[in-house]
């Protein structure tokens, strides 16, 4: 048998990765599963773990993660796939992987595919919600709210804030996620170009010069900043079309996606395109001189909040 996890959504992939190995062992014990790192193993290593006998267990479980990074090996699953025998369930673990990869397809067709997307806004409120029950604490809506807003829809990170946050105080509130949850970097670049859009220039000077004392270098902080108006104009011009299927089509989470939605509500579309033409002119001017960085971005905050 044949089982895909594929999705964005790496968090609960990991989980649902974990809760198969889990359910596996107690019926097949510690030795009925073999790990395998896709980029780290040739073809024959994978045929050997498949179709060998394990000396611990009736049955086995191959679990194999990431295997869109070995060319080889993903052609030659499709062969590997159709000769597993009956004692081994192949579980392939691969984030990057899409529905319409033709590997994909061939799971889905023989075995089981699973796909894990990002979770909506909702979704993830929830989520965040429950994470602080296991921690025995109660999060309010609006601390939820501020959480999201520091750390973005990082599932990972959100888990490791609820667990800090609770030991502080097992009654979570917004005025404790602001004292104790810092504000990533994708989240300031987020508000800053917020900022830009509303034409203020003070706030989104401070938002880079806070990136800045974070060590991240003028250029990478610029490049993220043309990144993210690039997803507001992808979600700009999807007319007519709900969250969910702007998520889809410009390869952004529903939160993303709502995010932009809401920011872009009372400005007009040929905005964001000045915007970028500005920015990109900005980013040709910053790779062919190496004299101070910092004033190019600095000028360019200044001409876009103009706009």
């Amino acid at each position: 048998m044949v089982i895909g996890l594929i999705g964005p959504n790496s968090y609960a992939l990991f989980e649902s990765v974990s809760s198969t190995i889990r359910d596996f062992t107690s019926k097949h014990g510690q030795g009925s599963v073999i790990k395998m790192n896709a980029d780290e193993i040739e073809v024959p290593d994978l045929i050997s773990a498949c179709m060998e006998q394990s000396l611990f267990a009736s049955k086995q479980l191959v679990v194999l993660r990431d295997v869109s990074q070995n060319s080889i090996l993903k052609t030659k699953l499709s062969e590997i796939i159709e000769t597993l025998p009956n004692s081994t369930t192949l579980l392939i673990y691969d984030s990057s992987l899409k529905k319409t990869d033709k590997l994909a397809k061939q799971i889905e067709k023989t075995g089981e595919l699973i796909y894990r997307p990002l979770p909506s806004p909702y979704e993830l409120k929830t989520w965040a919600k429950s994470q602080a029950k296991e921690n025995n604490a109660q999060i309010e809506s609006d601390a939820v709210d501020e959480l999201i807003k520091r750390v973005g829809e990082d599932q990972w990170r959100i888990k490791e804030e609820i667990k800090k946050l609770s030991l502080y105080d097992q009654n979570i509130n917004r005025k404790n996620v602001a004292k104790l949850v810092e504000i990533t970097p994708q989240e300031n670049i987020f508000h800053m170009l917020d900022c830009i859009l509303k034409g203020d220039y003070k706030t989104a000077l401070k938002k880079y010069e806070l990136l800045r004392e974070m060590k991240l270098e003028a250029q990478y902080v610029f490049s993220m900043l043309i990144w993210q108006a690039h997803n507001a104009a992808l979600v700009a011009y999807a007319d007519n079309k709900n969250t969910q299927e702007i998520s889809e089509e410009a390869g952004v989470s529903s939160y993303i996606a709502q995010k932009i939605k809401q920011m872009l509500s009372k400005e007009p579309k040929n905005k964001i395109r000045q915007i970028i033409n500005k920015l990109i002119e900005a980013d040709i001017l910053l790779k062919k001189t190496a004299n101070n960085p910092d004033q190019v971005v600095k000028n360019v905050i200044l001409r876009v909040c103009r706009i």
